[in-house]
């Protein structure tokens, strides 16, 4: 008699799994290299946008935007953040740039702060956050309060033009001992640091305005027609190193930063602005931080990102270019700098 059997047998069936599994393997790398690459041009829109309205700024107020008074302005008495000291502005770029990114509400938030400056750093910025890390939150105030974390950095020179190793260590070449004498934020007991001028605040995102306290003076910040190099060729904005172990919920005290990653008005310190001064300059994420000798990650001085083999840059023009994770310090010192006069193509890195 003949069969008329319908449906697989069981080898069969397995063996239609088997394909279908092997064509999902082979499939999914590719849609991930696609999800992966349309989250690096949105990161790219990003940069294009805060750029832009850095440039927005510089024409509304005759200077860019800058990474806000000292770090100590925010706790001194009489120099906190919300209390602009001598005619200048305590809060950060992130802040400062709000009206030219479409949040007016946000900025004009300041009149109600009264002091606590936390309804404005617990809000989150979209533009501000790199998709293929996503917005990310940090534990401050003794755990009490959330602040948001966001993923790029205003360009430095470098720590008196010295570098630190990823562990932790001072790779020193020009004899400083790495100590914050050279690297002075300007708090209320201390002039003008002659070191300030030619060894740190050498970009585009400068602090503002170096104030010595005893005569009230303050300097000027950088304009377009300050940039020498010219701003095609000095990059403004870039993405920051983090590391991702800690993206959420980060301690005042932890890893990746901690106490220096606090909410988008921070003034003047690594939460805003970074510069090439780690070796290697650029660290990708998923990079082993070491640790530091007393067995602490140290925090991120430097750029990085969480794309394969590249990190997203804006520069003073506007125009957003890729960075390859492997260029040396010394040339992208060099377009850190808005007047030492190198010629660096980045298109080249």
């Amino acid at each position: 008699m003949r069969s008329n059997r319908k449906g697989f047998t069981l080898v069969e069936l397995l063996v239609v799994i088997a394909i279908i599994g092997i064509l999902i393997g082979m499939l999914l790398p590719a849609v991930q290299q696609v999800r992966e690459a349309a989250r690096r041009t949105q990161c790219m829109n990003n940069l294009r946008q805060i750029g832009l309205a850095a440039l927005n700024f510089e024409s509304a107020h005759m200077n860019f935007p800058t990474a806000g008074g000292t770090t100590a302005t925010e706790w001194e008495a009489g120099r906190e953040i919300n209390r602009p000291a001598f005619g200048f502005e305590n809060a950060a770029w992130a802040y400062q740039v709000l009206p030219f990114m479409e949040q007016n509400n946000l900025h004009a938030r300041r009149a109600e702060l009264q002091g606590d400056w936390s309804l404005i750093y617990e809000e989150t910025i979209p533009a501000y956050s790199c998709p293929s890390r996503g917005q990310s939150m940090k534990l401050s105030n003794g755990g009490t309060t959330l602040e948001f974390s966001m993923d790029y950095a205003g360009v430095i020179g470098t720590w008196n033009g010295n570098f630190t190793g990823l562990n932790g260590d001072g790779v020193f070449p020009n004899g400083d001992t790495g100590d914050w004498g050279g690297f002075q934020w300007q708090v209320a007991s201390h002039d003008l640091n002659p070191g300030e001028g030619s060894n740190v605040w050498l970009g585009i995102i400068s602090k503002d305005a170096h104030v010595n306290y005893s005569t009230e003076v303050v300097t000027k910040l950088p304009r377009v027609t300050n940039i020498v190099d010219g701003t095609s060729n000095t990059i403004m904005f870039m993405e920051k190193a983090r590391d991702s172990q800690h993206y959420t919920l980060i301690g005042e005290n932890a890893e990746s930063g901690g106490f220096w990653e606090g909410g988008i008005a921070k003034p003047s310190d690594w939460n805003c602005v970074r510069g090439f001064m780690a070796d290697p300059p650029i660290v990708a994420d998923g990079t082993s931080r070491g640790t530091d000798s007393g067995g602490v990650v140290p925090f991120e001085p430097g750029f990085g990102s969480a794309h394969p083999g590249t990190t997203n840059a804006v520069l003073g023009d506007g125009s957003t270019h890729a960075v390859s994770n492997t260029a040396g310090g010394l040339v992208l010192n060099h377009l850190a700098s808005r007047g030492g006069g190198e010629v660096v193509n980045i298109d080249e890195l």
